[in-house]
């Protein structure tokens, strides 16, 4: 009785990680589909008659379909890197800043976009932690810490001319969900049941 019941386990432990496997590539299929869908909708709008606060607000929209995006801005880069314009919309836990507003860098040293900007490099990670691999002392007149932050730089030509920026301030838990698919753990106890039933 102990190996049948052993090999019961093993089986429907096989099938399982097919259905994982399987959902997985599913997921990927669909949120590579996700993924171009978006990016030409980025690009119809650059090409648009749309005017830039009505374009930001739909290029947030689009990147809140693929991802928790409530914390997104878009900053540009004067061709001297001195000043920036934060493109935003609006951001809870931070200052608002007005259209088109122009900060010059030396204004907030420890900003973590700023040294992002500087470091030429995507940053990712826990704001506390990202302040000390980047040498950033912390500073609140910059803002609270996030949960996750992630900067991507937009490099043209070899030159810095920006970055896009989402910062969250929730845990994974508390996070609210952005798109279809639920959390993990709900599609994982679907799965259980299901392999479960087909034992």
């Amino acid at each position: 009785m102990g190996t049948v019941w052993i090999e019961d386990i093993a089986g429907v432990c096989g099938r399982l990680l097919e259905l994982e496997s399987l959902t997985q590539s599913v997921l990927r299929l669909e949120r590579a589909e996700r993924l171009q869908r978006s990016l030409y909708a980025i690009a119809d709008m650059a090409s648009s008659d749309l005017d830039m606060p009505d374009m930001l607000r739909s290029i947030h929209d689009v990147v809140g379909e693929l991802m928790y995006a409530e914390n997104f801005f878009i900053v540009q880069v004067d061709p001297d890197s001195t000043a920036c314009a934060f493109s935003t919309l609006p951001i809870p836990k931070t200052r608002p800043l007005g259209p088109d507003e122009v900060i010059p860098i030396r204004s907030i040293p420890n900003s973590l976009t700023v040294a992002m900007l500087r470091s030429r490099q995507l940053q990712m990670g826990p704001s506390d932690q990202l302040r000390e691999r980047l040498g950033v002392a912390q500073d609140a007149s910059v803002g609270p810490d996030s949960v996750d932050w992630l900067g991507v730089p937009l490099v043209g030509g070899g030159v810095v001319r920006g970055a896009i920026v989402v910062q969250s301030y929730y845990s994974d838990r508390a996070r609210p969900q952005a798109g279809p698919g639920g959390t993990g753990a709900a599609r994982r106890g679907a799965h259980v049941e299901l392999a479960a039933a087909n034992a």
